[in-house]
């Protein structure tokens, strides 16, 4: 299996688009699903909820507070200080 690494920049105007809109815009054949990591987001996007997506953060806040919860989103036990060493262990296939 495949997985594209698809790794979102954190705040409150970070991009809302989906992964697989994403993928699509990028040419990037998603039918394996993704990984996807995020940072601090703020919004409940719908995308979310798509079970083909294995979703990770580095800092779980309000945005991601249900899925932490629910076991869909695994929050990393990292210090943002490591955050660059892990993206140069696994660069992003596609950074929004």
């Amino acid at each position: 299996m495949n997985r594209s690494l698809i790794v979102y920049a954190d705040g409150p105007s970070a991009a809302r688009v989906s992964p697989a809109e994403v993928m699509a815009a990028a040419g990037v054949d998603g039918r394996d699903g993704a990984d996807v990591l995020l940072g601090w987001t703020t919004e409940r996007n719908p995308w979310l909820d798509d079970t083909s997506l294995r979703i990770s953060t580095v800092l779980a806040g309000y945005g991601l507070a249900t899925g932490v919860a629910e076991g869909t989103i695994t929050p990393l036990p990292v210090r943002l200080s490591a955050v660059p060493a892990r993206l140069r262990s696994r660069p992003p296939d596609i950074g929004v």
